[in-house]
């Protein structure tokens, strides 16, 4: 199977989105938060505009044949309180479920951290719904380690 890493563009925005209504359906499973019509509405279409219009931020899509099979979007920010500045975090990554376990995800953080090395970050991060252990395990065999972990609690 010859998987191929690009930059996505503007007309990819369709398939980003669709990519996006997918990984917050599979999230489900984890957790009601996630807001089902966000990928496809003004908010969504505005979230992916700017990470395809920006030099701190950027979505790279996986293909298979001609097939998009996953995606991942990263935003380059400065944390004050941290030592390795900036920090490259991958706030969505998704791949078709036919797909995983076949190197797609891995290909597609590789790609991640070259580009965000070359623009100039020190560090990648990732935020994993706690439950989700698959996603957990790939991120650990990939070189991620825990570094915080985030406590949440309704106040409503």
């Amino acid at each position: 199977m010859d998987i191929h890493v690009r930059r996505a563009t503007i007309e990819d925005l369709p398939t980003i989105q669709s990519l996006s209504q997918a990984l917050f359906e599979y999230e489900r499973t984890y957790t009601k938060e996630y807001d089902l019509a966000w990928s496809n509405s003004v908010d969504g279409q505005k979230f992916f505009t700017k990470r395809l219009k920006s030099r701190s931020m950027f979505i790279l899509l996986a293909q298979v044949d001609s097939h998009i099979v996953g995606y991942a979007a990263v935003c380059i920010t400065k944390i004050s309180w941290r030592m390795y500045n900036p920090i490259a975090e991958i706030e969505n990554l998704c791949v078709d479920p036919l797909y995983r376990g076949k190197g797609v995800g891995k290909m597609l953080i590789g790609e991640v951290a070259r580009i965000a090395k070359t623009r100039g970050a020190k560090r990648l991060r990732v935020t994993a719904i706690a439950q989700n252990d698959l996603a957990l395990h790939f991120y650990r065999n990939n070189g991620y380690n825990e570094v915080d972990i985030i406590l949440e609690k309704n106040i409503i």
